[in-house]
């Protein structure tokens, strides 16, 4: 399938708790997203703290969606470290919680799977057949963004915004 990533292979016969550690192990990948998004929000937190530019810069983006439309003409070096840093915060918030999302090829469908009753894993399979479809399907109805919008309003409240 294009664009779909490679899932990471584990032996579940070296994992002391399988179905436990399994889902642990499959939940490392989003929430390294979230860790690297709460170091940037650090970052931005110290950006904020000790730059007047820094601070104005953050707000911007923060109110406009993420969009910067004011220009680098009398920008310090500040500016455009402050724009970098929150597209790491808003990239990996994104990808975090998109990875989430229940459906099986994702990581949140892989931690799904493993907490649904083994009698309901048949269905739950056929669902991967269709996954794609049903992804497209979200992304045409917004679905993603609604999950998106209140975690990154978490980061936001977090910087003080």
């Amino acid at each position: 399938m294009l664009g779909w990533a490679k899932p990471t292979p584990v032996d579940l016969s070296r994992l002391r708790h399988p179905r436990r550690d399994d889902i642990l192990v499959t939940a490392a990948g989003p929430a390294s997203n979230f860790a690297i998004a709460l170091v940037a929000l650090l970052l931005l937190l110290a950006v904020r703290a000790f730059s007047p530019e820094g601070s104005d810069v953050i707000r911007t983006l923060a109110f406009s969606g993420g969009r910067f439309t004011g220009g680098f003409g009398d920008a310090t070096f500040i500016t455009p470290i402050a724009l970098l840093v929150y597209r790491f915060l808003f990239i990996n918030v994104l990808l975090g919680v998109f990875n989430l999302i229940p459906i099986p090829p994702l990581d949140g469908g892989h931690i799904m799977g493993r907490l649904i009753p083994s009698s309901w894993l048949p269905a739950w399979n056929q669902i991967g057949r269709f996954s794609f479809v049903i992804l497209i399907g979200l992304l045409y109805l917004g679905v993603p963004y609604r999950l998106f919008a209140p975690v990154l309003g978490v980061f936001h409240m977090m910087l003080g915004l």
